[in-house]
């Protein structure tokens, strides 16, 4: 997706660019799971984003994590955990990357 970015910015006033993405997701490698409670295939939502400065993207990315952990716990009553992604997973490509992680089983 990343290097997709440089064509469709080119210049200031093509920021902030946005980007939301919904996918299922099969993991393949569930003979060894990795130690988290997952099933073989969940729903996999990840949002994209370009900003003027790193500044402005945690501001809106911090503000998009809270309407989401809104909906889960007010609306759904599922608890969840907010915070950033270590440098090993962080999305390739990213700058940094920042989660809301829940489990509904």
């Amino acid at each position: 997706m990343y290097p997709l970015f440089s064509k469709w910015i080119n210049s200031h006033r093509d920021l902030p660019l946005k980007i939301n993405q919904w996918s299922n997701v099969v993991r393949w490698e569930f003979k060894h799971p990795t130690p988290f409670i997952r099933t073989r295939e969940f729903l996999w939502q990840e949002g994209h984003t370009a900003h003027v400065s790193e500044e402005d993207a945690s501001t809106f990315v911090r503000g998009i994590l809270d309407v989401y952990a809104d909906t889960y716990e007010q609306l759904l009553a599922v608890p969840c955990c907010k915070g950033r992604k270590s440098k090993d997973e962080t999305f390739p490509g990213a700058y940094f990357s920042e989660t809301t992680e829940i489990y509904v089983p």
